[in-house]
């Protein structure tokens, strides 16, 4: 039985565009149930876009730290950590701003996060118990993406691969790949695709027994 006197854990799950970060991430989440667990995506936090008329928008570099409001994200993940309440924003990825409602969120016994810079600012870094970084090379994200984005986006794969090229590789050499080193465990990709269950639960078994390695190891 959890004991909800005791301070959340966080559990911060980071990693390239499509290298299996959402999955693992729900993964972990439903094994530690509804219940006892918040599942947190830095996705919601991507500022809201300038609009220059009634046809143009001033498009940020997604990929870019500063396209997300880190601090706000920082700050919710500090209020729920000390068992505070926060209202998350609903970020509309068609209007490419945040919807004018929020989302309620309680604190629970284990908080996962999930995205692909919760590794790159050092005051994030601080507030989890333990942080994964899924490796994964760019022949195998870029793929995975253009399958996504055609399925579920309606996109073109000329446009995947140009906005892979122009911005999501050259940010995730610049910022992603560098911020593995700052993980307590970096996941190869062949362990996340050959046993996703015993990955799982040695993921778990660090986090519940906040047996948090002092240096980067591997699964």
């Amino acid at each position: 039985m959890i004991d909800e006197t005791l301070e959340p854990l966080v559990l911060a799950i980071a990693g390239g565009s499509c290298s299996g970060k959402t999955i693992l991430s729900r993964l972990i989440h439903e094994r530690l149930g509804t219940t006892d667990s918040v599942y947190l995506q830095l996705d919601r936090y991507y500022k809201p876009v300038r609009i220059k008329n009634d046809t143009q928008m001033d498009l940020p570099n997604f990929d870019h730290p500063e396209a997300l409001d880190l601090t706000l994200f920082e700050q919710h993940v500090a209020a729920l950590k000390q068992g505070q309440s926060i209202q998350a924003p609903i970020y509309d990825f068609a209007a490419h701003r945040r919807q004018e409602h929020t989302e309620a969120i309680t604190p629970k016994p284990f908080i996962v996060l999930e995205g692909h810079l919760l590794l790159h600012d050092p005051q994030l870094r601080e507030l989890y118990d333990l942080s994964c970084y899924i490796e994964c090379n760019e022949h195998i994200r870029l793929e995975r993406r253009i399958t996504r984005d055609l399925e579920q986006r309606g996109r073109s794969e000329e446009s995947v691969r140009q906005q892979f090229e122009q911005t999501v590789a050259p940010m995730h050499n610049q910022f992603v790949s560098p911020s593995k080193t700052h993980a307590h465990l970096v996941i190869a990709q062949e362990r996340y695709c050959s046993s996703t269950d015993a990955l799982v639960d040695s993921i778990l078994a660090e986090l519940k027994g906040h047996d948090v390695p002092t240096a980067r190891a591997a699964l």
